[in-house]
Formats: C-alpha cells, sequence, structure tokens
C-alpha cells in the first residue's frame, strides 16, 4: 500500500481523535459546572429541574472523562492542558462541610460521639459484616436503612446498643435507630409519599442532640424530585444552628444535588465526605456519595473513617463528631 493511501486512512482517525477530545472535554465541563446551573432551580417541578439535578450526582466520572479528553487532544493542541483547571470543581462546587475547630473540643467528650449508618441490603441482610464494622467502630448512634423486623430483633441482642428507636419494615424503607446512650421522644413522621422518618432526641453525655433518620424516595420523577428537595430544605431550616443536632441517611442525593441549595446560608454543614458510597461496585470509586451525615455548627469537630462495604449495594460510613 502506498504512502499516499496510508495518510488518507490516517487523516480521519486524527480528525475523529480530535474532535472525540473536544466533545469529552465539553461534556465534562458542562457537568462539573452543573452543580452552579442547577442551584436556582432547587424549587422548579419542572422536568428541566430534573434532569439538570440528575447530571449534578456524577462529578467523579467528568473528572474521569475530562483528563481523558485531554490525553486525546495534547500532542496536536498542547492548549487543551489548560482543561485540567476544572478538575478542582468537584470539592469547590460541593455543599459546605463542617469545618473542624479542634481547640474547641469539649475535654469532657474527648473521644467524641461517634455516628455510623448503613444502608443494608433487605433481601440478604449483611449481618456478620455489620457485627465485624460495629465491633471495629463501636458507634454510639447507629442508623441503618433497609431495616427489617428480623434486622432489628438481631439488633435488640447488641449490649452496647441498648436503646432503640425505629419503624422496621419489610421494604426499602425501613429505619433502625440504636445508640448508646438514652434515645428520648422518639416518633416517627410520614412525608407526603408515605415514606417514614426517625425524630428523637439522644441524652449524650447530658447534652440533648436531636436526631432525625430519613430515605426519602429517589427522585426517580420531576414529582419525587421535588418532594426530596422539599422535605430536606424544610428540616435543615427547621433545625437550631445553636444546638447539636444530626441528619443522616440515604438522602438519595448528592453533595453537588441541588437538594442542598443554599446551605451555605444556613447553620447545617456535611459532616460526611465525597467518598462515593452507591454503587458499591469497584469500591465505590464509580459511583456517588448519596448516603450522608448532615449537622449543624454547634458541632466544632469531625473526623471521617473511610467508607467500608458490609456486602450491600452501599458502602457503610460513619463520622465523629465533637
Amino acid at each position: 500500500m502506498s504512502k499516499t493511501r496510508l495518510a488518507r486512512l490516517h487523516r480521519p482517525l486524527v480528525g475523529n481523535r480530535a474532535s472525540d477530545g473536544w466533545w469529552l472535554i465539553g461534556g465534562a465541563a458542562f457537568g462539573l459546572l452543573s452543580s452552579w446551573l442547577s442551584a436556582p432551580w432547587h424549587a422548579s417541578a419542572s422536568r428541566f429541574a430534573w434532569l439538570l439535578d440528575l447530571v449534578t450526582h456524577g462529578q467523579w466520572l467528568y473528572l474521569i472523562l475530562l483528563v481523558l479528553g485531554v490525553a486525546l487532544l495534547i500532542r496536536r493542541y498542547p492548549a487543551a492542558v489548560l482543561a485540567l483547571l476544572l478538575l478542582p470543581l468537584p470539592w469547590l462546587s460541593a455543599s459546605p462541610s463542617l469545618v473542624d475547630q479542634t481547640e474547641c473540643r469539649d475535654s469532657g467528650t474527648d473521644s467524641g460521639l461517634h455516628v455510623a449508618v448503613a444502608n443494608l441490603n433487605m433481601a440478604s441482610p449483611p449481618l456478620p459484616a455489620l457485627t465485624a464494622w460495629l465491633d471495629d467502630r463501636r458507634a454510639d448512634l447507629l442508623i441503618l436503612l433497609e431495616c427489617t423486623p428480623a434486622m432489628a430483633h438481631w439488633l435488640d441482642n447488641r449490649r452496647d446498643l441498648p436503646h432503640h428507636a425505629g419503624q422496621p419494615d419489610d421494604s426499602p424503607f425501613g429505619l433502625c435507630l440504636r445508640a448508646a446512650w438514652p434515645l428520648l421522644d422518639a416518633r416517627t413522621e410520614w412525608d407526603a409519599a408515605g415514606i417514614p422518618r426517625l425524630h428523637a432526641e439522644l441524652d449524650w453525655a447530658g447534652r440533648r442532640v436531636r436526631v432525625i433518620a430519613l430515605h426519602p424516595m429517589p427522585p426517580l420523577s420531576v414529582y419525587f424530585h421535588q418532594l426530596r428537595n422539599q422535605q430536606l430544605h424544610h428540616l435543615m431550616s427547621d433545625l437550631d444552628p445553636t444546638q447539636p443536632a444530626i441528619l443522616a441517611g440515604d438522602l438519595n442525593a448528592s453533595p453537588w444535588s441541588s437538594a442542598f441549595a443554599g446551605l451555605a446560608r444556613t447553620g447545617v454543614r456535611r459532616a460526611s465526605g465525597l467518598q462515593p458510597t452507591w454503587p458499591a461496585v469497584g469500591q465505590g470509586w464509580f459511583g456517588i456519595p448519596i448516603d450522608q451525615v448532615l449537622v449543624t455548627t454547634a458541632w466544632c469537630g469531625v473526623e471521617r473513617a473511610p467508607t467500608r462495604s458490609l456486602g450491600s449495594d452501599h458502602r457503610a460510613l460513619s463520622v465523629r463528631l465533637w
């Protein structure tokens, strides 16, 4: 085959590679900016707001696409490396996290309050793995999602978590709350879709800590997207920032979601990190962080542990609060 013919065959491949690179960078840039784009639409009941919010969740995927796009272009277009300036965006656009002020930790509670959250697989409960995790982490407050009556009965035998409240159910929306400290004024409330959430006061070494555990319906439609946003905004705005409070569970919203629009103006912050929790495939790194712990700014310190696989489709998370 002649050199001329080989050159003709090679040109389209180079062109396609360059085109693919620009498309990847453009799509990744839109995804990385989507959190800021969707925030003004957090209260909208439009299909556009719903779809744009779904785009916000894939921030780690967009980083991969961005790097891949630059790699395809860098030899022919060295200036493409400037697209890597977008790499910090997932950290910059995430909902605000609790600032760790270690100097204000109360010496009377040096060990802190250890909060553990796990969305289990109700069809095949990973009880041995859960036992090992709890023995290792020694939780003061345990929040379980997809908690069935059988799981609740199993938890009754744990002497380290004698205090309980819950709404266990043979459905994906059963909830169980277990604590090493007394739980007071526990009650169950239901949202407009009939999904329960738990409210309680934790008596932690003489301090009252408000606790809310929830697992809203996934935003599979415009209606459920708006319902999730309304519920989270209502609960967060109802918390007193001067009093310690915890709102945790499978929130079906990542830290970049419009569900947390305006969080910076409230006394609520994210205590959990940005490590993906669902799906658990591939150690979670191809997933999104939808299991979260939110707290009021009355807490002054946080220590985040790596998420852990318990054999469920969600990775469990834990934080220690002061």
